[in-house]
C-alpha cells in the first residue's frame, strides 16, 4: 500500500503526510524477533479485503519514497512550535518567517530536545537541522540538530 501510494504520487506528496504514515506503518511492520514476517490490514481506506505488508514491501516503499526527496540541506527557521506528537519526536512550526510559501513544516526532535518541547509550545523558536525540501526549493521536513527560544 504505502509503496503503491508513493510510486502514483511521487514528489507531489506532502512530507509530512509521508512522515505520519510511516511512522504508524513502523508500528504495524513485522517484527523479525518475534518471527513475524507479514501484517494483513484492513480499513475503510483501504480498497479492497485488506492489504499484507511484508519485508519486502516495506523496503520498496521506502526506497521510492527516498527517491522523491531532494537532497538535505542545513536549514535554520523561526517560527512557532506546534501540533506536538511526543511519541513519535515529531512537532510542526507554524507561520513561517522568512517569505517561505508553505504554511508549516513538520519535524523530528532528539530525545535530548524533550523538555524543551515540552516547556515552548506555542511559543516562537528558531530550529536548525537537515531539510527535505519539494521541488520549488519549500522546506518540507526537518531533522532537527539545535533549537532554542527566538
Amino acid at each position: 500500500m504505502i509503496d503503491e501510494f508513493a510510486a502514483s504520487r511521487g514528489s507531489n506528496v506532502d512530507e509530512c503526510f509521508i512522515d505520519s504514515g510511516l511512522v504508524a506503518a513502523r508500528k504495524l511492520l513485522p517484527a523479525r524477533d518475534k518471527n513475524l514476517e507479514s501484517v494483513e490490514i484492513a480499513a475503510r481506506v483501504v480498497s479492497g479485503e485488506g492489504y499484507v505488508i511484508d519485508r519486502e514491501r516495506w523496503d520498496r516503499a521506502d526506497h521510492i519514497i527516498r527517491a522523491n526527496h531532494i537532497p538535505r540541506d542545513t536549514l535554520e527557521l523561526t517560527d512557532f512550535l506546534m501540533v506536538v506528537d511526543y511519541e513519535v519526536g515529531r512537532f510542526t512550526l507554524r507561520q513561517l518567517d522568512d517569505g517561505w510559501k508553505v504554511r508549516g513544516v513538520r519535524c523530528r526532535y532528539l530525545e535530548e530536545h524533550e523538555e524543551f518541547v515540552r516547556s515552548h509550545g506555542k511559543k516562537k523558536i528558531w530550529v536548525k537541522g537537515r531539510a527535505c525540501f519539494d521541488r520549488e526549493r519549500q522546506p518540507r521536513f526537518v531533522e532537527v540538530d539545535d533549537l532554542r527560544a527566538a
